[in-house]
């Protein structure tokens, strides 16, 4: 997969995020990730603790 920069952060994009809406609703979603990303990750989120997404102040 051949993705061009990221527009949120310097470096490649991740991937892709496809969903599908009806009736204003989510229908079916599915994500693309380029093999890159998924080769820097150390530590999958599943064998961590959860933890609680939070809003930074600011």
């Amino acid at each position: 997969m051949l993705l061009g920069p990221s527009k949120l952060t310097r470096g490649p994009m991740e991937g892709l995020y496809l969903r599908r809406d009806q009736g204003g609703f989510l229908e079916t979603r599915a994500k693309l990730v380029s093999p890159e990303f998924i080769q820097g990750i150390e530590e999958h989120w599943s064998a961590r603790p959860l933890e609680r997404n939070v809003l930074a102040r600011g």
